[in-house]
């Protein structure tokens, strides 16, 4: 009888990041339930024959044919997904799905980790293979913190295109007594209590997933 083949460091990671992908979690279906859930086919770890198909049939921009052959390994243990943007459904994603949130898979991570220290007992220098792993979460956790930065520079950037348009439309005497009116109006009981009437509990289906769970209160409002 032949002994079992070895598996590689990238064939255990691949094989942990599909059991990822399909591993139970909760979801909203389609009748608004909070439901655990499975998927039994791969949408976010696709094979290079696979994203073909999909880009050829417009599914999926040549991008991300593009991207699996210059970053083949990413895209198989999903730190690049496949999914199409405008498929991305956050009350139905998995790990694998959030992983650019900055959000490291933490099975993926123990095997890592189990190979850094299988170097270490052969007397191997190991620090060269950690500093690896630290690069790799390291880009993890910056890459949201980038994008977050950017978006605040954009709105930052609109804020004060806003801001600069009120002041030349509040130098005007015609806005100044609208404003003014406006204030007059804003002041009254009846437009405080109708304020407040706007208050309601947010119904998006990632807050129903946290209300369900315990972790939103009905303080947790939107206006």
């Amino acid at each position: 009888m032949d002994a079992p083949r070895k598996t590689t460091l990238q064939e255990r990671l691949e094989d942990a990041a599909i059991q990822l992908e399909h591993q139970p979690r909760h979801v909203i279906d389609q009748s608004q339930r909070l439901v655990i859930q499975s998927r039994n086919s791969n949408v976010a770890i696709l094979g290079r024959n696979a994203i073909q198909i999909a880009v050829a049939l417009h599914h999926l921009l040549a991008i991300k044919l593009r991207e699996y052959q210059k970053y083949p390994l990413a895209h198989k243990v999903g730190f690049i997904h496949s999914l199409p943007e405008d498929k991305f459904d956050m009350a139905n994603a998995t790990i694998t799905d959030v992983s650019f949130m900055g959000l490291f898979p933490k099975a993926l991570l123990q095997i890592l980790l189990q190979y850094a220290n299988k170097i270490k007992r052969f007397n191997r220098d190991d620090n060269k293979f950690q500093a690896l792993i630290d690069d790799l979460i390291t880009a993890f956790i910056y890459r949201p913190i980038t994008m977050q930065k950017i978006i605040q520079i954009m709105v930052v950037h609109k804020k004060n295109e806003l801001q600069a348009l009120d002041t030349r439309n509040l130098t005007t005497p015609s806005s100044s007594n609208n404003d003014a009116s406006r204030q007059t109006s804003n002041a009254h009981p009846n437009n405080q209590r109708r304020s407040t009437e706007t208050i309601r509990i947010c119904q998006a289906n990632k807050c129903r997933i946290l209300r369900a769970q315990g972790a939103l209160t009905k303080k947790h409002v939107l206006h």
